[in-house]
Formats: C-alpha cells, structure tokens, sequence
C-alpha cells in the first residue's frame, strides 16, 4: 500500500533546494514565509491537557489530562461538529506521557510525576498496572519496534531504564549525573540519546543495553533533539530563546555537519514517520516550524490558535494533533493533509 506523505510536493521542493544552498555559519535557511493551512477542526480535552498519541494503526487520537485524572479519546477522521463529544475515561492515577506501539490494541501512560506504568486498552477502554519504575519518570520514548520502553528519570536517583514491554521487566539501566529532561530512540533502535535542558552535552546509548558509547558536547543547552531516519545524523535545537543555534551532527565522526542561528528556541517536536520531517512547536508564538532534517531548511510554518504543548501525529502522517498550552478550555487543534 502507498504511503500518504505530508506535503509531499514541498519536501520534494527542499530536497531539490540541498545543503550546498545553506551558509553552514550564517542564519537558518526558510522557503517561503507562509503556508495555507489544512486546519480541520478543534476538541475540548479538559481544563490542562499535558499528551498526547494516536492510537496504533488508528485515528482515534488519546490525550491526558493530570489535573482532573483523565484521559480524552476522540476519532479525529470524522467530522469534528461538536468539539464537547470525546469520549472520557476516568482512571485513579494522574496521566502523564503517552506512547503507542505500532500495532495491538494497547497504549502506555505514564503517571505524571510518579513511578507508574499503565496499559490501557484503547478499545474496551479498561487499564492495568505494568510497570513501577525507579524513579518518577520525565521522558518516555518507545523502541520503533515497539520491544522497549525507554524512561527518564527526574527524581533521585537520576538514571535511564529500558523496560521489556512483553514481559515488563527491567532489562538494563543506566545511572545518570542528571535528571534525564530530553530522550531519543534512533530509527534503527541502535541508539539512545538523552540530555538535560540545563547542559551542553548530550549522551550516546547503545539501544536496549544502554551502554554509554560517546559524549557530544554542545554550544548550547539541549531544547530538543532528533534523529535522521537513517539513523546516521542527529538534529539538536537550544532551549535558549536569545539567539539559539540548531546543530547537526554526524553520528559517526562527531562532526557539525550543519550549523545556523534559527528565529526560535525549540523545547519538544514531533518526526513524520518514515520521513526528515521534523514538526517543532515554536515558544514564542502561535505556530509549528517545519524543519527537513536532509537538507536542514525550514518549509512554511503551520498557524495554530494558541501555544503547543504537545504534538502527535498520526501512523500515516495524514493528521497532525497539536494540545493547547495556554488556552482554558484545554483544546487539541487538528490538522489535515492528504495526498493529491
């Protein structure tokens, strides 16, 4: 079956345009200064909505709400009329970070700042405790095949652990200097790199064993971080918002492949899957950055209504969820791009 692509024409456009096109010292190249948006509709998901993810192979995207212990479900496909109508499941945990496999009926939820590991059936809508965790959890990212559950720790003691999701045990751990404030799983599942967005250096995990393999240090503190889709080249944005650099780094060498001066600091983001499309809500106002990770050129912004909090996007990369950060009602705004 073909891949439906985001915007396909443009990341042909920037792939076309090249990294030769881009001064490696000078301001971060841009193509075009708007892009007209494919917003579809918007839902209410509560007063503080925190995450979000589609369910597997699904539209039906879950979002948590901490505050009031709550989880939001809505399928996002159909027509969004009545932005009150998402079914709600009450749980006695308060959910924090959500991740799904890439296929079965589950989804995993954190508990916010607790130890917590849950799954919930994303269909009978009924959950279970699966894990508890060293330490109360600050990142949680999912192996691309979905095998290991990689968590981040923000309370002593500061470590990393990858969690067996078949069997939910402990398969190897890894103590840390620092709260582990930024965590990314490669492609290929080969690597792991965290950070802290309070210092300049970025540790490389060998996937699943966590063991250390190198130390990327960094001109400035770590904002968020991907990885390119083969796996070979990490993009890494600041978290500074007064002048920020955006880095990329070749995996092999150690070198900067790439460096330049973007117009906003970046703290989360969101990769379309398969691709070097990296969405990256920006801090300072109402918009999503898009960012080509082969060539390190931004495509036209996505407008939102408000702040993002959080980003998810669905398997196909058909619909992209944005979660308020700043608006009462919480709401989660959705945007629709399909291939012509």
């Amino acid at each position: 079956m073909q891949r439906r692509l985001f915007f396909p024409g443009l990341i042909l456009l920037l792939a076309m345009v090249g990294c030769e096109s881009v001064n490696p010292a000078g301001t971060a190249g841009y193509e075009n200064p708007e892009y007209p948006s494919s917003y579809k509709g918007k839902f209410y998901c509560g007063q503080m909505p925190f995450h979000c993810a589609f369910a597997p192979l699904s539209y039906t995207v879950w979002v948590s709400e901490p505050a009031n212990r709550r989880l939001f479900r809505r399928d996002i496909s159909k027509a969004l009329v009545n932005p009150h109508l998402s079914d709600t499941m009450y749980v006695h945990f308060s959910p924090g970070l959500i991740a799904a496999p890439s296929s079965g009926e589950h989804i995993y939820v954190s508990e916010k700042s607790g130890i917590d590991i849950y799954a919930v059936n994303t269909v009978e809508m009924t959950y279970e405790r699966v894990y508890t965790a060293t330490a109360s959890i600050y990142t949680m990212k999912l192996s691309g095949d979905s095998e290991f559950l990689y968590l981040g720790s923000q309370g002593t003691p500061w470590m990393v652990e990858a969690v067996s999701t078949t069997s939910w045990q402990l398969v190897s751990s890894l103590p840390c200097d620092w709260p582990v404030y930024r965590l990314e799983v490669s492609p290929n599942d080969s690597l792991v790199a965290i950070g802290n967005s309070g210092r300049e250096e970025i540790v490389m995990l060998e996937g699943s064993s966590l063991a250390p393999l190198d130390t990327l240090e960094m001109p400035m503190r770590i904002g968020t971080m991907a990885f390119s889709s083969d796996s070979r080249a990490l993009v890494v944005l600041d978290a500074s918002s007064g002048y920020p650099h955006m880095i990329k780094v070749d995996l092999e060498t150690g070198e900067h492949l790439f460096s330049s001066r973007p117009y906003h600091s970046y703290l989360i983001n969101a990769v379309m899957h398969s691709t070097n499309t990296l969405l990256l809500p920006r801090n300072q106002d109402y918009a999503i950055s898009v960012l080509n990770i082969e060539n390190m050129i931004f495509a036209p912004s996505i407008p939102t209504e408000h702040r993002v909090s959080a980003i998810c996007v669905s398997h196909d990369n058909e619909y992209i969820v944005a979660l308020s950060k700043t608006s009462a009602p919480g709401r989660a705004s959705v945007f629709h791009y399909s291939h012509q």
